[in-house]
């Protein structure tokens, strides 16, 4: 039988995933066998924020810089020159403190991510009240206080599994199937809604155990109704059968089935 999910076993299910990796991080890196883990490329900022960083940095040194050079002018410089050279540099260090005060709170997204901003009510397209404000690649200014920053990965993922022990319609031997599958987040905003609710913070590792685990059992369910030779020559309408019902599922945790193949078909052995 193929297993159904809703929004209370889905949760559950990521809560699962997630105590496993953390088993497995104290274990200190190393794999079940005992094996070193490969350790993950360390993230480079793009571009954009580094360039943002940037600004923010020149802007407070040069607001201080000003500020000093403002407060020696009133000292140093004596009479009307002094002090008017001194009211000019303090109100261009103002300048830039007020400049820098936006960038502080200004929050950029990567092509390939969304923003997930969390603390405030917002409306969204439809009208419904939302906690979360989701920004897909641009810029949001967040609210001081009132709002803490998140990030979606946006990129698709793809790969191929073996499941075994799967039956089909009038046999009793279980065969098994190479499939070949790639998903991705919905694009819309109530897609990245109900990907939020279940995945923000999860590692990305989770996110695609959950969407193979989906798949799975609603294939299972699919080529249940196929016997062996029917799908041996006809693979491709049951792989459309298992995108068909495996499409509800997937959409209700805020991912899409962009693409899946039966790859290859053997019999187990008994």
């Amino acid at each position: 039988m193929g297993f159904r999910d809703d929004g209370v076993a889905a949760r559950a299910r990521i809560d699962a995933l997630e105590a496993e990796n953390e088993r497995l991080r104290a274990l200190g890196g190393r794999g079940v066998d005992g094996s070193e883990e490969p350790k993950a490329p360390a993230e480079r900022r793009p571009p954009a924020e580094r360039g943002l960083r940037r600004a923010r940095i020149g802007l407070l040194l040069g607001g201080i810089a000003l500020l000093f050079a403002a407060l020696w002018s009133g000292f140093e410089v004596s009479g009307y020159v002094g002090e008017r050279v001194g009211l000019g540099l303090a109100a261009v260090a103002m300048l830039c403190f007020s400049a820098l005060v936006p960038l502080s709170f200004l929050v950029l997204a990567r092509p390939d991510e969304a923003l997930v901003l969390a603390g405030r009510s917002h409306r969204d397209a439809e009208g419904r009240v939302r906690g979360l404000r989701i920004v897909r690649g641009g810029r949001a200014i967040r609210m001081p206080l009132l709002e803490s920053v998140h990030r979606l990965d946006l990129r698709p993922f793809s790969g191929e599994r073996v499941w075994g022990g799967v039956y089909l319609q009038g046999s009793s031997a279980a065969i098994r199937v190479r499939v070949g599958a790639a998903f991705r987040l919905l694009r819309t905003e109530a897609g990245l809604h109900d990907a939020a609710d279940r995945f923000l913070d999860r590692e990305r590792e989770i996110v695609e155990r959950v969407a193979w685990e989906t798949l799975e059992g609603s294939a299972r369910v699919v080529l249940a109704r196929f016997t062996l030779e029917a799908l041996r020559q006809d693979a491709l309408r049951a792989g459309d059968g298992i995108a068909e019902e495996v499409v509800g599922y997937l959409r209700g945790l805020g991912l899409e089935l962009e693409r899946v193949h039966l790859l290859e078909l053997t019999e187990e052995s008994s």
